[in-house]
């Protein structure tokens, strides 16, 4: 009996189940050509939109910097001719005061430069430091040739905006024989609307490979013919860059990438750039992976195989059923309970036979039903926590975004009411502003005025930082200027008492007394003979020269609530050459960094501006950043920062 129904067994799987795998197989292997197909057609059409896309966002770029160019080439035009007029009465232009001659021509120097390029392609001079001894031919033959004609032609040229590769911004650029056509004097000028267009254009073009499926990343590459760029990577990916833009046609490169199964490409795509003597195009970047291939082939093949397994257990089922008058009634419940065992509980015991299994049977199901109705109440009570867990979710990001752009708000009001930085180099030229809140809005601030004699500055920190610091900082701000117009032109020390006395009324109600306020240091600088007077209210001041370093003290007390104040102390100071004043809040000396963890010190912090002395305003102020950086690391900022220094 045993052999008969293995004999029959045998022969329906060898009749169904094979049979089935085979047609299983075969549409299969048609699916996937099919979708293949359609995925083909879609990379290509998304190819083709991706051009177009960009060729459109290239087009409107394009159009957008030209009107604007225009506004600068009739200035740039006038002032070119202006000082190759004044140069040609200069025997050594290396010497020459280019920061004065920028004066007298109206060009402003925070956004607008000088360059003097000598026949070998180096900067001779400049008004922007960091470009001085530049090297073009460093960067590509294509320099040279370039302006040895421009050299030779002896006209006035102006050409596109183009990246500055020390800052990352684009600025405008045009170039003008000497009369001697030795040497050409290049303009060049930042625009923030220029760089708003580009910053534009970047993040369209960025966003490509969020918006289209198999493009990891995209980049697009203004280009200069024999340039390379420092994000080209690997000899294929730079070979393949410059054959795209010397034969102005698309090019692919497969990549080799040890670490990942999936087939990635890097392909080259040219588009033509609006007139321009030094850019050949635009090229286009694209990277990307058979990811998509990847994931199509894996669906198919769970969705085959599931598929095949319901196949299977039909047939299975089917020749169970045929083959159930002579196997035993046990082997079916056995199954049918196997079944049960993973979680189905929509399946029932249907073997019929002797008594007893009949009975077993109902005893069975039974039970299954009530495992069954207790698995659906604890899915439903499941099912509203979920969606209750969602509501809370939802409320508590609303909230917080509610927060959050409250706070942006509060910034934007704090903002409004700090001096600009062109206001305080119109006071104290040769000076720096390093301010960095911890949060999105700061409890320190600096603070200026000018009267008719005199020039304020200070440096202050109140109680606290976030929201709180910045409401007792709205406060103190208020009060200084309140006391600046009650007493117009007086001593520090004046000026912080009665400062004090309105810090104290506003933060004291008839029942309670804030103990807010702020530690501050100010000074004031006579316009005419340059004296300095100084008052701190527990802040100091610090000055360097060559030959020593110089503390002010400051009052060890607070502008605001104390229990035993008295009346600040104004300090008087002669300035000699090249002294460098340095007034700060606690911040930078109090943050934790470094290899032990440690404070940074006021210490470090003397001996470090001692070192960067020297050096001019914008480099003492990245120096002090940079380092503050470094030393943070990991860790969470501690503090507001806040250092202004001038000479």
């Amino acid at each position: 009996m045993k052999n008969r129904f293995n004999s029959i067994q045998t022969q329906l799987l060898v009749n169904l189940l094979l049979p089935a795998l085979f047609v299983l197989l075969i549409v299969f292997v048609i699916l996937y050509r099919f979708n293949i197909e359609q995925l083909e057609l879609k990379t290509k059409t998304n190819r083709s939109n991706i051009l177009e896309e960009t060729k459109n966002l290239i087009a409107f770029y394009d159009h957008s910097i030209r009107q604007h160019e225009n506004d600068l080439i009739g200035k740039m035009r006038l002032q070119s001719f202006a000082i190759q007029k004044r140069l040609s009465r200069e025997e050594n232009l290396k010497k020459v005061d280019l920061f004065l001659l920028s004066k007298e021509q109206g060009i402003d120097t925070n956004k607008e430069h000088i360059y003097i390029i000598n026949q070998n392609t180096k900067i001779i001079n400049t008004t922007f430091e960091k470009d001085l001894g530049m090297q073009f031919s460093d960067f590509g033959k294509t320099y040279v040739s370039e302006f040895a004609r421009l050299r030779a032609e002896k006209k006035f040229h102006e050409d596109r905006f183009g990246l500055e590769s020390r800052t990352g911004k684009i600025k405008k650029y045009s170039f003008l024989p000497t009369l001697d056509g030795k040497y050409l004097i290049e303009l060049g000028y930042y625009s923030s609307q220029a760089d708003g267009y580009r910053a534009l254009l970047l993040k369209q073009i960025n966003s490509l490979s969020d918006r289209f499926p198999g493009i990891n990343s995209s980049h697009l590459y203004l280009s200069v013919k024999g340039v390379r760029y420092s994000k080209l990577k690997g000899e294929k990916q730079v070979k393949a860059y410059f054959k795209c833009l010397n034969s102005r046609k698309n090019q692919e490169v497969i990549t080799d990438n040890p670490k990942t199964t999936q087939i990635e490409k890097v392909e080259y795509l040219f588009l033509p750039v609006l007139k321009s003597n030094l850019y050949v195009g635009y090229i286009l970047q694209l990277e990307t992976d058979n990811s998509e291939e990847q994931k199509l082939l894996r669906n198919l093949f769970y969705r085959f195989l599931i598929i095949g397994l319901v196949s299977l257990f039909l047939l299975l089922t089917l020749i169970i059923w045929r083959t159930k008058k002579i196997a035993k009634p046990i082997q079916l419940f056995s199954k049918q309970t196997q079944d049960i065992s993973v979680q189905n509980l929509n399946q029932q015991i249907t073997v019929s036979g002797s008594k007893e299994i009949n009975e077993l049977k109902e005893s069975f199901n039974s039970m299954i039903q009530k495992l069954k109705l207790s698995y659906e109440s604890l899915e439903e009570k499941v099912i509203a926590r979920t969606k209750e867990l969602n509501t809370q979710k939802q409320l508590v990001e609303h909230k917080n975004q509610e927060i959050t752009e409250s706070i942006q708000y509060a910034k934007f009001i704090q903002d409004a009411l700090l001096p600009s930085e062109k206001l305080v180099k119109n006071g104290f030229p040769n000076s720096f502003i390093y301010f960095q809140p911890k949060d999105i809005i700061a409890g320190d601030f600096y603070w200026y005025i000018e009267t008719t004699d005199w020039n304020y500055i200070a440096v202050a920190d109140c109680t606290g930082h976030g929201v709180p610091g910045a409401m007792v900082s709205i406060l103190c701000i208020s009060s200084l200027n309140e006391a600046m117009a009650k007493l117009n032109c007086c001593e520090p020390s004046e000026l912080l008492n009665l400062t004090r006395k309105l810090v104290v009324e506003k933060l004291t109600k008839e029942h309670y007394s804030l103990k807010d306020g702020m530690d501050i240091s100010i000074l004031r600088m006579n316009k005419e003979n340059k004296t300095i007077q100084w008052a701190g209210a527990n802040n100091p001041m610090w000055i360097f020269n060559e030959k020593e370093i110089q503390q002010f003290q400051a009052d060890k007390q607070p502008v605001g609530q104390f229990d035993s104040f008295k009346s600040f102390t104004t300090h008087t100071y002669l300035p000699k050459e090249n002294d460098l004043f340095i007034l700060f809040s606690d911040g930078y000396a109090d943050q934790f960094g470094g290899p032990k963890d440690k404070k940074f010190k006021y210490s470090s912090l003397r001996e470090l501006i001692s070192e960067i002395a020297h050096l001019p305003m914008n480099e003492i102020e990245t120096q002090l950043h940079q380092r503050f950086s470094e030393w943070k690391g990991e860790n969470e900022q501690t503090d507001d920062v806040c250092i202004v220094g001038f000479k």
